[in-house]
């Protein structure tokens, strides 16, 4: 799974955001929970919701479209 970077640069020339911040802030919209569903957050193509972070697939188209970090999962001991 990978999270997909929300963060828009800061340009101060410009009235309105760039239009793949926009589409991001709409794929908000249309996300599943990726905690309390887990079977079919496992074969969803679309968006995910992890942690209150947005995320995808690494099979996704979305993973392709917009610029993604993959996801370090650190446990803890015991």
């Amino acid at each position: 799974m990978k999270l997909i970077n929300t963060k828009i640069p800061r340009n101060h020339n410009f009235i309105t955001p760039p239009q793949w911040w926009r589409e991001v802030n709409a794929l908000k919209a249309t996300t599943i929970n990726a905690d309390k569903y887990r079977i079919i957050s496992t074969h969803w193509s679309g968006p995910l919701t992890i942690g209150g972070k947005l995320a995808c697939n690494d099979d996704s188209p979305l993973a392709t479209r917009f610029k993604t970090v993959p996801i370090i999962q650190l446990r803890e001991p015991g």
